[in-house]
């Protein structure tokens, strides 16, 4: 053993009553690096990767420099610097979320002062730093925020929303979490991504526990659903024992939007109750034209989502739905006449700002004799909500559930007068249930 060999060297042991050296000041250390120095002399790299050997040196280093973006604009770390120093990060972090080497608060403060700069750099940074984040409730939002404000297509942030959401919603199905934990998963879910909470809460629609399964429910309200899911809450509706999970249910299939102009009629006779009165009609001979299928299935979809709405609400969807019938029924009756009403037609089918509007149709006597049901079109027309105030007050007349009971009676004649006069036109027969 040689006195240059460190083993042959004596154990320093400190005095019985010396103090132990205070604790490293990681945030001084950092902020005595002269960032500007070393990049002038060339030196950041080396910088960055002594800083790398001890992760914790690098995230104190990553959070003073992104915070200096909220003080004035000269003390600003510039954009090249906050990419090095991510990059180092997100190159230690991996693909290994659960193992984030961090215990400092890091969170969507930092990440939303990165987006601010609105540097196309930082901001893919952001992106995969935020996919890489536990999927908390702010950290979430900002992912979702960040997706929709995006200009680039595809979004970059849109992996973040379906890793956070792939990752809730296994925890919303795990049967060892608390109830409350796996329900506001859920709830979470559903803002990062639509379609995966979607699938999870149909999973998760009969649960025994009522915070997981009333979540799920609740969910389905707010998510996209389609015909193609009918059949399944019919068979859910069937099972449950609460009148809320009921109740939701129903709400659930009255936001069924169509899936296509088919369907969209399909609806229209279901929304009139004509299921046993007449079949499915066919598109080809009640809508023709191309040109009226978004109006018509906006105009169905909306009357049906109002259903559990207010009084007026409901009247005054299926006022809309019944000035659209008019306005169909009128512009086919009107191809086959003169010069001026072939140009009103036209309008009426292309929804031009000129057209005649249904009030003005139903007021006009020969259109009533020429297309009988328009009278109960009328009927139903006169109980929207903005119809006069009765004469010596100035308030309208409210709108409430007899007003409901009126239309809903008088749809039936309207929808069924439409479609049966679709047929006549195109000398068929109108379909049997």
């Amino acid at each position: 053993m040689t006195a240059d060999d460190p083993a042959a060297q004596p154990e320093v042991v400190p005095a019985p009553n010396q103090a132990a050296p205070p604790p490293l000041d990681l945030e001084f250390l950092t902020r005595s690096l002269d960032w500007a120095d070393l990049e002038q002399t060339g030196q950041r790299p080396q910088a960055i990767t002594v800083l790398s050997a001890r992760p914790r040196l690098l995230e104190v280093a990553l959070t003073q420099q992104i915070h200096t973006l909220s003080g004035a604009a000269a003390d600003a770390a510039p954009p090249d610097r906050l990419a090095a120093l991510l990059d180092e990060y997100l190159n230690r972090v991996g693909d290994r979320p659960d193992e984030l080497p961090i215990d400092i608060e890091f969170g969507a403060a930092d990440v939303e002062l990165l987006l601010s700069t609105g540097d196309p750099g930082l901001r893919g940074r952001a992106a995969r730093w935020l996919e890489l984040l536990p999927p908390t409730a702010d950290i979430v939002e900002l992912t979702r925020s960040a997706d929709e404000d995006a200009v680039l297509d595809p979004s970059p942030f849109f992996a973040g929303r379906r890793r956070h959401a792939s990752r809730l919603t296994a925890q919303a199905g795990d049967r060892t979490a608390a109830p409350n934990d796996r329900a506001e998963a859920l709830k979470l879910a559903a803002v990062a991504d639509p379609q995966q909470a979607r699938a999870a809460a149909f999973d998760l629609a009969a649960a025994t526990q009522r915070p997981v399964r009333r979540t799920a429910l609740e969910v389905l309200t707010s998510v996209p659903v389609g015909p193609e899911h009918d059949d399944l809450l019919r068979e859910l509706r069937e099972t449950v024992t609460e009148r809320q999970d009921r109740d939701l249910l129903d709400k659930i299939r009255q936001r069924i939007v169509s899936g296509d102009i088919g369907q969209a009629l399909t609806n229209l006779v279901d929304l009139a109750k004509l299921d046993d009165t007449i079949g499915a009609p066919n598109v080809e001979v009640c809508l023709p034209d191309e040109r009226v299928h978004a109006r018509f299935r906006t105009e169905v979809d909306d009357a049906r989502r109002a259903e559990n709405d207010s009084p007026r609400n409901r009247v005054n969807r299926l006022v809309g739905v019944t000035e659209l019938l008019v306005e169909l029924a009128v512009a086919a009756h009107w191809q086959s006449g003169n010069a001026k009403q072939q140009q009103q037609a036209e309008a009426l089918i292309t929804n031009a700002p000129g057209k005649q509007l249904a009030g003005a149709l139903l007021g006009q006597q020969q259109l009533l004799q020429d297309i009988p049901w328009l009278v109960d079109a009328a009927a139903i027309w006169k109980a929207r909500s903005g119809h006069p105030a009765p004469r010596g007050s100035a308030e309208p007349q409210p709108v409430t559930d007899r007003e409901v009971r009126q239309v809903q009676a008088l749809l039936p004649n309207v929808v069924e007068g439409w479609v049966g006069d679709a047929y006549s036109r195109a000398h068929k027969q109108v379909p049997q249930p």
